[in-house]
């Protein structure tokens, strides 16, 4: 049986608990780590929906915003080398850090990984052995079950409720589920609605995230898009140092599909324990990535608040679109997404397949996000203002056809001329120029 004792002779602090070891738990029993790597070979973990590549699908599935960011070379560095990755990446990861969360944070408390799910999945490896228990909100990313799943690990689901934009949920859900259970995992604001937390419950995250000892991983790939005023964030809390661990995925931030660059950011334990952890399992960002990344990170600031504003205008009138199609939007403050419920009548797969086959339209089926019992689907506000509007037109046919399918020719359509449509924008801040 493989061990390697020099993980704790190396953080004498214990700034990581010794069970969390992430070598020796998982080679703790052989056989079980084994079966849990091959399970995790043979699952398929969805990873984030790039648009689609065929001009004529009118994609409003996928994971990235559309953005157009200014960008300008980047002087290549003397230390590209670092293996942490590029310095003035990660000055600038934790420049936007700082702008998020109000707290100081340094470089040196964040690593740079690869992009899409490489952050939440370095930290499973870290601190998940096979048949230990995770909570995750519901509904929530759906990368977040299918990596649990696929490295043997259990989801306890607490459902939540969005109402007026917030996240709420139920306390004693939270206590079931978290009694067993090591790690705790969110997106803020949340990735499928763009909902966040109160005051009050993340507050209370935090609480009983202390009394079960639980370790905790936020995605703040969004973290930038929200509406109004800043909302609460779990990193701000000081009980939070050293039990919250941040991720996110450049190329989603910034709109670029292309980009695998990713962050994890946190106390320095655990920061140590993600370079060694690297360093075993092998895999790094190219220096030229990392150069691209920085440029299209320091521009993206420049754009935020005219990015904010638009955002907002968009989802106002993505919102009136989907009430007149005849289903429940359950508007976020933050995010580039829309969850929109559906009427009882009306099954999420059954829409999303007429949409994709019959109209050439693609939206995200709730069901991938935990949505339970809820047929829901959701529609990414921030693509291309052509295609978003006559995505929606034929969301409403479809819907339409589908809600009165007995009485076909009996009723008329609904009258668009109901929605404004003149305060549509394309979310854009500058051209696009390549990056290298």
């Amino acid at each position: 049986m493989l061990r390697f004792p020099f993980w704790r002779r190396w953080l004498p602090s214990r700034s990581v608990s010794p069970h969390a070891d992430p070598v020796a738990s998982a080679y703790r029993e052989l056989r079980p780590g084994l079966a849990a790597r091959v399970r995790y070979l043979l699952d398929p973990v969805r990873p984030p929906r790039a648009p689609d590549p065929d001009p004529d699908v009118i994609d409003l599935a996928h994971d990235y915003p559309h953005l157009e960011i200014r960008t300008a070379p980047v002087t290549r560095s003397a230390e590209w080398h670092d293996r942490a990755g590029l310095p003035e990446l990660r000055e600038a990861v934790a420049e936007g850090l700082q702008r998020r969360h109000a707290m100081p944070w340094t470089a040196d408390r964040v690593r740079i990984v690869p992009g899409g799910i490489a952050p939440l999945a370095r930290f499973l490896d870290l601190f998940l052995d096979p048949g230990d228990a995770v909570v995750a909100f519901e509904p929530d990313c759906a990368e977040f079950a299918s990596s649990v799943r696929a490295r043997g690990g259990v989801v306890h689901g607490v459902p939540a409720r969005i109402v007026d934009g917030e996240i709420h949920f139920d306390v004693e859900a939270l206590i079931r589920a978290a009694r067993e259970a090591r790690l705790l995992l969110l997106s803020h604001p949340n990735t499928p609605s763009g909902a966040t937390f109160a005051a009050e419950d993340v507050e209370q995250l935090l609480f009983w995230a202390e009394k079960f000892d639980l370790r905790i991983y936020l995605d703040d790939t969004f973290g930038d898009f929200h509406a109004g005023s800043n909302p609460a964030k779990l990193a701000n809390l000081p009980r939070a140092a050293g039990r919250v661990t941040l991720g996110g995925c450049l190329g989603r931030s910034l709109g670029r599909p292309g980009l695998d660059c990713g962050w994890l950011a946190g106390s320095p334990g655990v920061i140590a324990l993600a370079g060694a952890a690297q360093e075993v399992a092998g895999g790094s960002v190219s220096p030229s990535l990392q150069r691209a990344a920085l440029s299209a990170l320091k521009a993206f600031p420049d754009s935020l608040v005219h990015l904010q504003e638009e955002l907002d205008e968009r989802r106002e009138y993505v919102l009136d679109r989907l009430r007149l199609c005849g289903l429940t939007p359950r508007p976020g403050r933050g995010g580039i997404f829309v969850l929109a419920e559906l009427p009882e009548s009306l099954d999420g797969k059954t829409l999303v397949d007429a949409l994709r086959l019959g109209r050439r339209v693609r939206v995200a089926n709730g069901r991938d996000f935990g949505t339970g019992k809820t047929e829901t689907i959701r529609i990414n506000v921030s693509g291309d203002e052509r295609q978003l509007r006559e995505g929606l037109t034929r969301l409403l046919e479809v819907t339409h056809e589908l809600l009165h399918a007995d009485r076909v020719g009996q009723i008329e359509p609904p009258d668009e001329s109901r929605v404004d449509e003149d305060c549509v924008e394309p979310v854009a801040s500058g051209r696009s120029d390549s990056v290298e």
